[in-house]
This record gives C-alpha cells, structure tokens and sequence, in this order.
C-alpha cells in the first residue's frame, strides 16, 4: 500500500520507518510495512451471555482512515454489530481516531489534513450521527489522537507537527471550546511530538507517547481543564511508543513500542500522577505493537502486533501490574490489526483491522482468552473506535 505526503500532510498509519521517512517535506511517496493479506475473520456467532442492563451497548463508530468517512452500527444486546442505514457518515480524508463523551451523546474527531476537530451529536433513537453548528473547531498542527476525560468535562488532541496537546471543554451542547491557552506543549522534537493522548481513569491526570521516544505527563487543573506538567514534564528511554493504556484501577500505564517490540510497564503515583517504569515485555521480534486494551477488572491484557497479525494476551499481577503470558499467548488476527477497544461491559473486544476493512469482535472467557464471536464491515483502513452506552 502506498500514499502520498506533502508538505501540509504526513501519513500516520504508523510505524517507525515509515513515519520517519514521511517526516521530511521533500519525499513523496512511502511504502508502509504491511502484511500478508489473509481470509476474512470467521464470523460465526459463539454464545455468551449478552451485557448486564447497566452497561447496555447502543451504538458503535468506527473512523475510516481512508475512506473519508465514520462509520455508524447499532449494538444489540448480545455485541453484535449491525450498520446503520445510512452506514457512514461523510468526513475528512486522513482521519485516525476518534472518541465519543462519557455521556453517549456526542462523537469528536481529529482531521489531521486541515487541523481541525469535528463535533457530532448521535442521534439517540437510531445512532446517525449529525454535524454539529459550527461543525469544527481549530486544533494544532497534525491532530493524530483524541482522548476525554472519564466526567465528560475536557477534550485533548495529541498534535504531532507542533509539539502540542489542544485542549478544549465541552458545553452542554456538545460544543468544544478551547481554554485559555489553548495548547501545552509535549515533546521535544519538532515534528516527532504526540501521536497520542490518555486521560487516567480518575480524570486527574493526562499522558502522551511522542514519537522522539518520550512520554510526557500533565495533570488536570479540574475547574479549566488546562494541563499543567508534572516534574520534569516527560521520561525518556522509549523506541517508538504508540498510546498508552491505563487499567480501570488508575495504578498502571502499559505502553506499546513498536520500533523496540516491547511493552513497558509503569506505576503511576497516585498523588502526583508521575510514571516510573517498573518491568517490560519482550514480545518478539517483528511484531510491531500498536495498541493495548485493560479488561474492565483489571485483570487481563491485550496487545495488538500489527505487523505480525496477532494479539498478544496476558494476565496481570494485581501486585505490580507485571504481565505474564496466558496459557495461549497469542492468537491470529488477519487482516493487519491496528487498535483494539474493550467494551464497557468487560465481555468483548474489538480490533480494527487495515486490509480486510473489518473490526473483529472477541468475546472474552473467564480465564480472559480471547474467542472469535463475531465481526462487522467498515469503510477503508478503518482505525479508531467508540461505543456511545444508552443511559
């Protein structure tokens, strides 16, 4: 698969080679690593017990890197995945994640071709998603990931051209507006800053994996939303990290580095929110990991190996959050999985996948493999996900 970058534009369907080589103005076309292209993922159904009524699943999106587009599913009971009529909502071309607010009301999405951020509001009857007035707010330079905070207050845009996290509050409408001042900066290197954006689960704290090989840590001023470093601002020794991912329990950070085929484990201080790597896992060479979900216990484990076409899973020590291998360590997932997502009830899991144009959906055993259930179809590379739960 090949794509063209200019000046104004980087292709982010990341990884260490191909983001450093699409990193200088002057070179126009890239080949991105990729793998084999294999056989659709089997869709049968397997029965499970469908979500308790507390945490009932309505509706799925799913942001098209290349299909300019969002696509939209309603979500029964049970976990399935079936389209909308329509099945996508129109949007910019390049767009790599998107989130939907604590409340089930709202989609916002980062385009990185025009640095802006779309504003949806969902439609709670049937799911459809419809443009909010204005439709966009300004973001910084190369808007890559979106993160909000679990009280559905602030909205944070990892910027990866300029250095920068955007950082906005959420009226009651829906609209974002972006506080005084409108940025923080993160990283260190211009054009290899954030590429993604965590909020902790307690809504206090805010991270960023850079693409230089950083982390950087802020914490939330809580009336303002306005992000504020901790320490030093940053801890360095990483190869290429993709967005870290907390456990419901606020205790651990788990960051995949694609460029070293790690995953770093690291404590969070409770009171000041500073990170201090504690272990790491070698996952092989050649795997690439880009993505890594917490089952809702904080007891299970899932790393995506992009280039490797598997998904890694572990259990967790409760003690210090170490990881150790299930008696099955990794399953297949064709189709270059990209992200996974876990589902508010701790039952699924979805993976988006870049060449068969599918998310995958597992469900999740009492011991926490992860089975085939079922799948559904997106609209080109398909990437980020979010589920709107009715309330």
């Amino acid at each position: 698969m090949k794509t063209t970058a200019s000046p104004s534009m980087l292709l982010f369907r990341k990884s260490k080679e191909s983001f450093l080589c699409l990193s200088f103005t002057w070179v126009s076309l890239c080949l991105v690593a990729c793998t084999t292209l294999k056989e659709p993922f089997n869709s049968a159904i397997l029965p499970i017990s469908p979500p308790a009524p507390t945490s009932k699943l309505s509706f799925a999106y799913v942001s098209n890197a290349f299909g300019s587009s969002i696509s939209m599913y309603r979500v029964s009971s049970s976990g399935t995945w079936t389209p909308t009529v329509p099945e996508t909502q129109p949007a910019d071309f390049d767009i790599e994640s998107l989130v939907v607010d604590p409340s089930g009301r709202y989609v916002y999405v980062p385009n990185a071709r025009d640095n802006t951020v779309s504003m949806f509001a969902i439609n709670l009857a049937n799911g459809l998603l419809t443009p909010t007035s204005p439709a966009t707010v300004p973001s910084g330079e190369l808007p890559q990931f979106i993160a909000a905070d679990p009280k559905g207050r602030f909205v944070y845009t990892a910027n990866t051209n300029d250095n920068s996290v955007s950082m906005f509050t959420i009226d009651s409408s829906g609209l974002l507006h972006p506080t005084s001042p409108a940025s923080v900066h993160a990283g260190t290197f211009p054009g290899s800053g954030p590429g993604g954006v965590t909020v902790d689960p307690t809504g206090r704290f805010v991270y960023t994996s850079n693409y230089e090989g950083s982390l950087s840590m802020f914490t939330i001023e809580q009336n303002t939303g306005v992000l504020t470093p901790i320490g030093a601002g940053e801890i360095r020794s990483f190869g290429f990290p993709f967005t870290l991912a907390i456990d419901p329990s606020g205790r651990f950070a788990y960051v995949p580095d694609e460029a070293d085929s790690l995953v770093f484990v690291l404590a969070i201080n409770q009171t000041t929110g500073l990170l201090s790597p504690t272990s790491q896992f070698f996952l092989g060479s050649d795997r690439s990991p880009t993505s890594v979900a917490i089952d809702t216990q904080s007891r299970f484990a899932y790393v995506v190996n992009r280039r490797s076409g598997t998904i890694a899973q572990f259990n967790i020590n409760p003690a210090d959050g170490s990881l150790t291998p299930m008696g099955v360590p990794t399953i297949s997932d064709p189709g270059q999985p990209w992200q996974i997502l876990m589902d508010p009830s701790g039952q699924l899991a979805y993976v988006s996948n870049e060449q068969t144009n599918m998310v995958d959906i597992y469900a999740i055993g009492t011991d926490g493999a992860l089975k085939p259930y079922s799948s559904a179809p997106t609209g080109s590379v398909p990437g980020g996900m979010g589920i709107a739960v009715k309330r």
